[in-house]
């Protein structure tokens, strides 16, 4: 598909918006959307931000931040998001349609925040509320369609189950809340969820940690211990599994369990890892139970498999149709500027698959960025149903995604060379850079007016005393990687300090490319035909009283389309679509020169 256009002219007084119709229609070329590529189709350029409309002052003294560190994908396609809102810290749930919009049939307009009360950290703490603070960390869906959130609360683990209109159940716990150690009675633990499954039979199953704390000194923990726990439908401990509903293991280090999967025959594997002073080098741990909570002395050495080589902080598992295990994570060095992202894989028996990467073990050194920094880490991992396996974290502080082969090696037909890194702040605008008043330095989005003056970016209004170099909070990690049926990939996070979802093409997609075709406004005044192969909106940027220079960027109504970041999208034949001309506040339109194809 090409696009054929129609063009008319307007005359721009006083407005900061510019519409250009293209009609589009079928011709025999079609260039294509590459696997790794961000979808522009979904949310606004291909990112979904959730707003907790917190104040611009708390987040730029990063007092505050959201994340989402958990997804699940309903049936019908809706996306679950799960993670933390601050301030205080709660948990934050999200569903969003497929395309990105947040449901506004689910919670308050598609939202939901469960708070804890200060202070309280025994069980029941109160009547739909947990103890504080709160963190959502893992999320899994029931058949019935609702939702089990797994965390921690005070010193205490929580499970929170939701309706489907995100409404606490109430025949769950105590008004849909549950709230436990996972070694009752020990009041000098802290324990918290990392992961939660459901068996077969509707029984949930959580792991995570149990800390033993410094009695002088309780923010300081003396050991850590796995914890698993199993309870009922209803939420009550289920008394059948280790003792009394719960399991811990100590394998004589500092122990820290962060992923479960439960298998076809019951059997439960746990992955985490240990080391001797909470800090690198970890050694990887994976170990199954049987279904009463008993070791399985059929896997590994007592059911405990033997560790890879190297340093293997471990995020994540999963488990492939043919019963092998994944574990994913990240290896570390000397140095935490020197980690990378880890892939080791199991036979079902514990033993270490030496069909993959070497020795069962897959390490991906980005080694790119400021410096030729390799500072990275992964937190999720997803199977495609084609045997490839994703890895979702960050590199550089950006979002970073990474695929394999069924054999471990990278797949070089995803993003550049099998990795995908995206700036994830710039989905859907160029990117303003001058310099601000009261600094050397400079700022990305930002006015300042006058030195110790107040400033104003896009929608907002700060102020900061004189001296001060304000900039956009550039935090930019992914945690949680899920699949659509469709094969595209979501990835969620933190942007910014917000909670963020972003969506991948998984498959070689046909799209629409809208390039080589364009207007002119010289001064704001009249469209013209224009010259192919720009994709640039110059324009003056004011500081103060002194005219800088900036770039605006042509966004279509549907977000879909967002130059000079992302100059394509999938279309039917046929579609009328309308780009608009966007700059910042005290900026006015001069002109565009077209937006030049991105893929």
């Amino acid at each position: 598909m090409n696009a054929t256009k129609s063009r008319f002219a307007r005359r721009i007084i006083g407005t900061s918006v510019i519409s250009i119709l293209f009609l589009l229609a079928s011709l025999p070329h079609v260039a294509l959307a590459s696997p790794g590529d961000v979808d522009p189709s979904f949310g606004f350029a291909g990112k979904s931000v959730t707003d907790t409309q917190r104040t611009v002052d708390e987040i730029l003294a990063q007092q505050a931040a959201d994340e989402i560190l958990a997804i699940a994908i309903q049936t019908d396609g809706k996306i679950i998001a799960v993670g933390n809102v601050q301030n205080p810290r709660s948990f934050l749930i999200s569903r969003h349609n497929a395309d990105g919009s947040l449901d506004a049939s689910f919670g308050s307009g598609g939202k939901v925040i469960t708070s804890g009360s200060s202070g309280l950290i025994s069980f029941p703490p109160t009547p739909n509320a947990f103890a504080a603070p709160c963190s959502a960390n893992a999320v899994t869906l029931q058949r019935d369609g609702k939702i089990v959130v797994a965390g921690s609360a005070g010193d205490l683990f929580a499970l929170a189950r939701y309706n489907s209109d995100g409404t606490l159940d109430s025949t769950f716990g105590s008004a849909g809340l549950v709230s436990a150690r996972f070694e009752p009675g020990r009041s000098d633990t802290v324990s918290l969820a990392s992961s939660v499954a459901i068996q077969s039979d509707g029984k949930i199953v959580i792991t995570g940690d149990s800390f033993v704390l410094n009695p002088l000194a309780r923010d300081y923990a003396l050991d850590s211990n796995f914890g698993i726990a199993r309870y009922n439908s209803d939420g009550t401990p289920d008394e059948t599994f280790g003792v009394a509903g719960f399991v811990t293991a100590d394998f004589g280090s500092f122990d820290r369990a962060h992923a479960l999967a439960i298998q076809s025959d019951g059997k439960i594997v746990v992955a985490g890892d240990s080391t001797s002073n909470g800090k690198a080098p970890y050694t990887l741990i994976l170990i199954r139970y049987n279904s009463d909570g008993a070791l399985d002395n059929t896997f590994g050495n007592g059911g405990r498999a033997l560790p890879v080589v190297g340093s293997f902080q471990v995020s994540a598992l999963a488990l492939q149709p043919d019963a092998k295990i994944v574990v994913a994570g990240t290896y570390t060095g000397a140095s935490p500027s020197y980690a990378d992202f880890a892939l080791a894989r199991y036979n079902s028996d514990g033993t270490l698959d030496a069909s993959f990467g070497v020795a069962g073990q897959s390490v991906t050194d980005f080694a790119w960025g400021y410096s030729g920094s390799r500072d990275n880490g992964a937190f999720a991992v997803a199977l495609q149903p084609d045997g490839k396996i994703l890895l979702g974290g960050y590199s550089d502080s950006y979002f970073a995604l990474a695929r394999y082969n069924g054999d471990g090696g990278l797949d070089e037909t995803f993003g550049n060379a099998g990795i995908a890194i995206t700036q994830v702040s710039a989905i859907g605008f160029s990117t303003i850079n001058f310099p601000i008043a009261g600094s050397t330095g400079s700022g990305a989005g930002i006015i300042i007016i006058g030195v110790g003056g107040g400033g104003c970016c896009v929608g907002c209004c700060v102020s900061a005393p004189a001296g001060v170099k304000l900039s956009l909070l550039r935090v930019e990690q992914a945690f949680a990687l899920a699949l659509q049926n469709d094969g595209k990939i979501i990835a969620g996070g933190i942007v910014d300090e917000h909670a963020a979802l972003v969506r991948y093409h998984g498959l070689t997609t046909p799209k629409l490319t809208v390039g080589n075709v364009g207007v002119t406004i010289p001064h704001g005044d009249f469209i013209t035909p224009a010259p192919p192969n720009a994709s640039t909106i110059m324009m003056p940027i004011y500081v103060g009283n002194v005219p800088q220079t900036g770039v605006g960027g042509i966004v279509s109504l549907d977000h879909a389309i967002s130059c000079g970041t992302r100059c394509s999208a999938a279309y039917d034949p046929g579609s009328a679509v309308i780009l608009n001309a966007v700059w910042p506040v005290g900026s006015y339109f001069v002109g565009w020169d077209g937006c030049a194809p991105v893929a």
